[in-house]
């Protein structure tokens, strides 16, 4: 990880995020729980809710370029264990959107909108995935047109 500087601190920076999510960050008290809940944490140790909630709320901007913002399996583990109610997915989801709004996205996650945005899905189920599909009395993966697509992204 890169070294953060506190030179560059914005101090409405968790104002910024509450309008993305609507929620208030300031409940948080750094407890823990969340990282401690988190299976992301377990496999990269740089994914770490507790400190991206910290350095939000002391206004450290630069938070919003680090590729670990977007490590976030929205698997709602943390939400679930927190003893104050943050909504931590939708959290995180905040700051991709902040970070994305300001130009700080990782080329990875570029390709990956590309990709859903050109194809509908980021995986198209092959024939193999849709017998596996039918064993397990699942109907085949259709694909979505192009239209369909389109209508999706043009909101």
């Amino acid at each position: 990880m890169k070294e953060i500087s506190f030179s560059n601190l914005d101090t409405t920076l968790k104002d910024k995020v509450k309008e993305f999510n609507g929620h208030d960050i300031e409940y948080c008290y750094q407890c823990g729980t969340c990282t401690a809940s988190c299976p992301v944490y377990e496999v990269d140790s740089k994914y770490n809710p507790r400190k991206i909630i910290r350095m939000l709320l002391l206004g450290m901007k630069d938070v919003l370029q680090e590729d670990f913002i977007w490590l976030c399996a929205s698997c709602y583990a943390c939400q679930e264990r927190c003893p104050q109610g943050v909504l931590v997915p939708g959290l995180m989801r905040a700051i991709k959107n902040l970070a994305y709004s300001e130009g700080f996205v990782p080329p990875g996650v570029l390709e990956q909108y590309q990709k859903v945005k050109e194809d509908g899905v980021l995986y198209k189920a092959s024939s193999y995935d849709n017998r596996k599909r039918k064993r397990l009395g699942l109907e085949e993966a259709e694909e979505l047109s192009e239209e369909e697509v389109k209508k999706i992204f043009e909101g």
